[in-house]
């Protein structure tokens, strides 16, 4: 369901305001419920392997049709033969390299106590860990680390950075740092609050897909009056 962003405070000035007032002013102009529904925090990690270069819609028909059939745990998905889960998971696409990434995944889960253990594990130690899983990148480690974790971890997706870039708080800055570089400033600026960090994903995911897309919606920009790109012309 589309949500269309509410009116932000007017920054008659044009000034870029400080990334903490935009990123409060973005999460209350696309104020979302739950943002990734999931039964267990399990799915959650499953859905963030899954959903790797193909739209939510075809993850949701796969991690159903895994959920019928008894296996969206990581002990069913680690007990799982390879061309079975293969078969499960045909809807996201891929089928052959997410089937041994989730493989690993779950596998890696189950030796490394599970979520008990994870509970006790420092974040900057499990993103280590996660890091180290073969076809865990930055980004599904972090959703993993937010969404299934609960942990004050900002998923640094391709919308974040192209917001944050054509508003201008990226100017100078590296574009193979970029990742890491938003994932930090945000972060920052949300101060170590996970479910805000949740909003303010799900809020730039939203801006981004329904106005600062490819080609950009500037006319319906709530922030339009502060964006370098746009007062660029």
């Amino acid at each position: 369901m589309a949500i269309r962003p509410t009116e932000v405070p007017v920054n008659p000035e044009g000034v870029l305001p400080p990334l903490e007032r935009f990123a409060a002013d973005l999460i209350a102009a696309y104020p979302t419920e739950q943002w990734w529904p999931a039964e267990t925090s399990f799915e959650v990690m499953a859905g963030a392997v899954l959903v790797q270069n193909t739209r939510w819609s075809n993850v949701e028909h796969a991690l159903a049709r895994m959920r019928a059939a008894d296996c969206l745990s990581a002990e069913a998905v680690s007990s799982c033969s390879p061309d079975r889960l293969r078969v499960l998971i045909k809807p996201a696409g891929c089928q052959s390299v997410k089937a041994r990434r989730l493989g690993n995944l779950a596998q890696w889960l189950v030796d490394f106590g599970g979520h008990r253990q994870i509970a006790k594990t420092r974040t900057d130690e499990l993103r280590a860990r996660l890091l180290d899983i073969n076809g865990v990148g930055p980004e599904t480690a972090d959703a993993i680390l937010n969404f299934a974790c609960g942990r004050p971890v900002f998923v640094a997706d391709r919308y974040a950075q192209r917001l944050l870039a054509r508003l201008g708080y990226l100017n100078g800055c590296d574009k193979a740092g970029r990742y890491e570089t938003v994932r930090a400033m945000l972060e920052a600026s949300v101060s170590g609050r996970a479910q805000a960090l949740q909003d303010l994903h799900a809020a730039t995911v939203l801006h981004c897909q329904q106005i600062c897309t490819t080609v950009p919606q500037c006319s319906l920009c709530p922030f339009q009056q502060v964006c370098h790109r746009h007062c660029a012309g």
